[in-house]
Formats: C-alpha cells, sequence, structure tokens
C-alpha cells in the first residue's frame, strides 16, 4: 500500500499501520482537501490497452 497526501494533517504511518493491508494487489490511498471537506480515495491499476476495462 502506498499512502499519498496533499493538505491532510493525517499520519500516513500510522495510517498505514491502522488499515493493515493484507492480499496480492497493491493500492494507493490519496488523501486530499476539496475546500474544507476531507476526500479518501482508493486507487489500484488497470490493465492497460483495453478501453473501459
Amino acid at each position: 500500500m502506498t499512502v499519498k497526501k496533499r493538505g491532510s494533517a493525517v499520519d500516513t504511518e500510522k495510517l498505514r499501520r491502522d488499515l493493515r493491508a493484507s492480499g496480492p494487489e497493491s493500492v494507493t490511498v490519496v488523501l486530499t482537501r476539496i475546500g474544507e471537506r476531507p476526500f479518501g480515495l482508493l486507487c489500484r491499476e488497470v490493465a492497460g490497452d483495453t478501453p473501459n476495462g
């Protein structure tokens, strides 16, 4: 798991420990703010050359 943040006061190492990610796939957690509201996005890599999946 990769954690990326922008405008967030979250401790990324603590978040990584608290989520206890497991499994064979990788995920990126993006933490940001839109206006005054915090947002989190879970992102994963998508296969390349096939449109819509």
